[in-house]
């Protein structure tokens, strides 16, 4: 998840755009990495059934 979060504020950076809240969320994400890790069984959220 922080790596798809990193590629999402380079993709951010790249174009000029400001990814400042992207990057407040790599960092609670990485701070509170240890909860995001017991995760053992990955879901669908309805988010990811959308077209880009």
């Amino acid at each position: 998840m922080i790596t798809s979060l990193e590629e999402i504020a380079a993709d951010l950076d790249g174009v000029g755009l400001d990814a400042a809240d992207v990057r407040k969320v790599i960092a609670v994400a990485a701070h509170d990495r240890a909860v995001l890790d017991e995760v053992t069984e990955p879901r669908l959220l309805t988010g990811d059934l959308w077209t880009v």
